[in-house]
């Protein structure tokens, strides 16, 4: 049985996500995975009893081999959206910045790769100025990856209709 936060009914599932920013020289670290045409940050999902800063530590050491630490919390995002499966998602996600280390791997190589479970994970830097022009998700949060607030902020994406 997995600990991860994830909740499927067969009305939508509710998926608990925390999400690494990693910038270098303009650029940010994405990811794509095998089963879905899109981009999208690095991380994962929170493990029942676990802080959502210590998921995304956890999630990055398994996919990036690699040890990084969290420099603030950016981001606290929550929206409803249709899923690659056609299935609703109501989904709520932790943003960090992260800290490279000064020698790490990911800044030698332009592409670095991961498989589990037959999905494979592929990781690559895009100019944040050019953010718009692939498809990145969830595209809302462009404005704040270009510019990130002093403050963490609280975003409610368009899936939800706003009084």
């Amino acid at each position: 049985m997995s600990k991860m936060i994830f909740h499927e009914r067969e009305y939508g599932i509710f998926n608990y996500r925390t999400a690494g920013i990693l910038l270098h020289q303009n650029t940010l670290l994405l990811c794509k995975a095998s089963n879905v045409p899109f981009r999208f940050l690095p991380g994962g999902r929170t493990e029942f009893f676990e802080s959502s800063k210590s998921g995304l530590l956890r999630e990055l050491r398994e996919e990036l081999h690699e040890t990084f630490s969290i420099q603030k919390l950016l981001l606290i995002a929550e929206d409803t959206f249709v899923g690659f499966n056609n299935n609703n998602v109501h989904e709520i996600v932790f943003y960090y910045l992260v800290n490279i280390p000064s020698n790490s791997h990911l800044l030698n190589k332009s592409y670095v790769s991961y498989e589990n479970n037959d999905i494979r994970l592929d990781f690559d830097w895009f100019s944040v100025d050019k953010l718009e022009k692939i498809d990145f998700r969830p595209k809302y949060i462009i404005p704040y990856l270009k510019q990130p607030c002093k403050q963490p902020l609280h975003l409610i994406g368009p899936g939800f209709s706003n009084p």
